[in-house]
């Protein structure tokens, strides 16, 4: 059964251009990254007053500037939330959002634009006062299909790999909504969750194939995986939080634009989540680099006391790429969301 559903998942993946009709606001994750890429320095280029920039000003020079890159968006809404404004825009039938402060200076997970850190209380915490334990406890929350979840889960495989991860409680938990369901995206959270709580030996297999090529059901077999648990577990999931029915029932979207997902509702509501990835170590929003480098620090500064990992272990320092597949990116792009 679940086999059947993931074929349809990694099928949408392949036919999302010829779906657009069906859903009008459908999403390609990998559209998104590059345009999300330019938003860093349309930002920077936004002047500031002392009362901060203005809705109308943020939405004129972010298309002004997406249009100089030869990319013609559309603003979709933009609303203000604790303090900073959520763009939505729409790029070739894609949606994307980003975060920017009312003072023009942040961006994202409020990463400062200008090398200062933010003094909000709502500000995530920096590796250098991240709450301290005997063992971490390290919450990652992600969109399976969000090009920036993906590539923070490709930093972190090295990490929780090794003989590291034995000493810390990590977990890969959803964001309380979807916004890439025309390629699978509920469905493939739903397989992910159902894997890591019923199958979770086999969870971080099955997840770094699926980060090649997002083939569902390939891996599922390569991996070997109980279809049989995770079938009943699918349903029994479904029955109990209902983010299939969500998905085929318009009316209950987001803002009338994306399907609920709130099988971690909870959590989301207790860490302020806004977004794809979100880290939480030790209950505290932190901000990291997303090479596993970066993330072995970010791990290692949650420790009472560091174990041996953190001054042996040597991984690479190259930023994984946006989205499927294992390349390189040529910058850390940590600040970037879905």
């Amino acid at each position: 059964m679940v086999a059947k559903k993931s074929k349809k998942s990694v099928n949408k993946e392949t036919s999302t251009s010829n779906n657009k009709n069906l859903i009008s606001k459908s999403i390609n994750p990998w559209m998104i990254a590059s345009i999300a890429l330019a938003i860093i320095l349309v930002v920077g280029a936004i002047s500031t007053s002392a009362s901060g920039i203005s809705k109308k000003t943020a939405e004129k020079r972010f298309i002004a500037f997406a249009q100089s890159q030869g990319a013609d968006v559309q603003v979709e809404g933009i609303k203000s939330v604790s303090g900073f404004y959520r763009v939505t825009y729409n790029y070739q039938g894609s949606l994307g959002t980003f975060d920017i402060s009312k003072d023009g200076k942040y961006i994202g997970q409020m990463d400062s634009l200008d090398g200062s850190s933010s003094s909000s209380s709502s500000t995530p915490a920096t590796p250098d006062n991240i709450p301290k334990s005997d063992r971490p406890n390290i919450e990652l929350f992600v969109m399976s299909y969000c090009p920036y979840g993906t590539q923070i889960e490709k930093g972190f495989l090295p990490v929780v790999k090794s003989s590291l991860g034995d000493k810390v409680d990590f977990e890969v938990k959803f964001v309380d909504y979807v916004m890439h369901p025309s390629v699978g995206e509920t469905e493939e959270n739903l397989v992910q969750y159902c894997i890591q709580k019923e199958q979770k030996p086999k969870y971080l297999d099955y997840l770094q194939c699926f980060l090649a090529a997002g083939d569902t059901e390939g891996c599922v077999k390569e991996i070997g995986i109980d279809k049989s648990k995770l079938d009943s577990c699918y349903d029994a999931t479904e029955k109990e939080y209902g983010v299939i029915a969500s998905l085929n029932d318009r009316s209950t979207w987001v803002s009338g634009q994306f399907p609920q997902f709130n099988i971690h509702k909870e959590e989301n509501d207790k860490y302020g989540v806004q977004g794809s990835p979100t880290l939480v170590i030790n209950g505290v929003q932190v901000n990291s680099g997303r090479s596993p480098a970066a993330l072995l620090a970010t791990v290692c500064a949650a420790f009472e006391n560091a174990p041996e990992e953190c001054s042996t272990l040597n991984l690479p320092t190259d930023t994984p790429s946006a989205g499927l597949g294992y390349g390189t990116a040529p910058s850390d792009s940590a600040a970037l969301m879905c």
